[in-house]
């Protein structure tokens, strides 16, 4: 959207009922590499999914979490987080600056469902955005397919205390995770 949309989004009438939100940034790069001060593809995704987070216009705090620094239980990391939703992030996902305003204000649009996923789209290097990915409403057979479960989801904060997962996966095997359990428990479209 143009800096307009975005200054209108600001200004939502929802805006006062937008719930709070921080990010977990899943690295799955081991811990031998993690704090290596090499320029590695792993610490560039790292820092872009960073910087996307500082840029958002909605002031967000965020966790970096991944292997090697033990399994932290998704319960322990949702107890260390002072919010209503997490948005959870594989490092490498650049998200607009707008990203989580937008979200936010869907949520409340939409009565504080469970779960909000968005579309996505592919970054060149210069940072155009291209190939956008429009999906659809989630069911079984796409879950699975792993086409849903990429790009940026915001998940009730409540809901990590029920994921047996340990911060040691990709973010994507946590969002798939997160939403087979609501679908075996009939609240997928919650």
């Amino acid at each position: 959207g143009s800096p307009h949309d975005h200054a209108r989004l600001l200004t939502s009438a929802r805006r006062d009922a937008w719930p709070t939100i921080a990010a977990c940034v899943f690295d799955s790069r081991p811990a031998s590499q993690r704090w290596a001060v090499s320029a590695d593809r792993g610490l560039e995704a790292l820092r872009a999914t960073e910087a996307s987070l500082a840029a958002q216009t909605l002031p967000v705090l965020y966790r970096i979490v991944g292997q090697g620094a033990g399994a932290t239980k998704l319960a322990e990391l949702r107890s260390g987080l002072d919010c209503e939703y997490v948005a959870l992030l594989q490092a490498g996902e650049v998200i607009p600056s707008h990203a989580l305003a937008l979200l936010a204000d869907q949520i409340v649009k939409l009565g504080y469902p469970t779960a909000v996923y968005a579309d996505e789209d592919e970054l060149t290097l210069s940072g155009t955005r291209h190939d956008p990915l429009f999906k659809p409403v989630p069911n079984h057979a796409l879950m699975l397919s792993g086409t849903l479960s990429r790009g940026v989801w915001l998940v009730r904060r409540d809901l990590l205390s029920d994921c047996p997962v340990d911060t040691e996966c990709w973010a994507e095997t946590v969002r798939l995770e997160l939403w087979l359990r609501l679908y075996e428990q009939g609240k997928a479209g919650d």
